[in-house]
């Protein structure tokens, strides 16, 4: 993963509408998603949980929340992000402050194998974060393919 590759979006692994009620769900449903396609070991399921635990991703990124989960790369076969656009808000604790509670309804799921990939990727996700407009448009998007189109039109401008 490296340059602009490092960025690509697989339109399987960008998941909009997610109905969920608990931020284990919204877990649950998309790493299992990255399992069935292949990109992670059965054990990031489980993973992902635990390390959201003990070191919580919420961020409250403009006026909508987010969530960066990600856990250790011995549960990745290979790079990947997955992006969960949530029909309603889930808590997640906020990152750095876990007495903090972020209303996410955005979910930027890391799959990461190398320590590098994922300074990379956070600095990459950090310009989208930044991005109201962007954030705004993906919140009210209904179908894959119009989340695709924004997120890849924001990654060639930031790039």
């Amino acid at each position: 993963m490296n340059g602009k590759e490092a960025f690509a979006l697989v339109p399987e692994l960008v998941l909009v509408g997610i109905e969920a009620s608990t931020r284990c769900e919204v877990l649950a449903t998309m790493s299992s998603n990255l399992f069935r396609q292949g990109y992670v070991q059965e054990s990031y399921i489980q993973a992902i949980q635990e390390r959201e635990i003990h070191y919580p991703t919420g961020l409250p990124a403009a006026e909508i929340g987010v969530a960066i989960p990600h856990t250790d790369a011995v549960h990745v076969n290979r790079a990947a992000v997955s992006i969960g656009i949530l029909k309603k808000p889930v808590l997640f604790q906020m990152m750095g402050n876990p007495n903090q509670i972020v209303e996410a309804e955005i979910i930027f799921m890391l799959a990461i194998k190398e320590p590098q990939e994922q300074i990379n990727m956070l600095q990459k996700l950090s310009s989208l974060f930044q991005n109201h407009t962007l954030l705004r448009n993906l919140r009210k998007t209904v179908k894959r393919e119009q989340a695709v189109s924004l997120l890849n039109q924001a990654l060639q401008i930031g790039a």
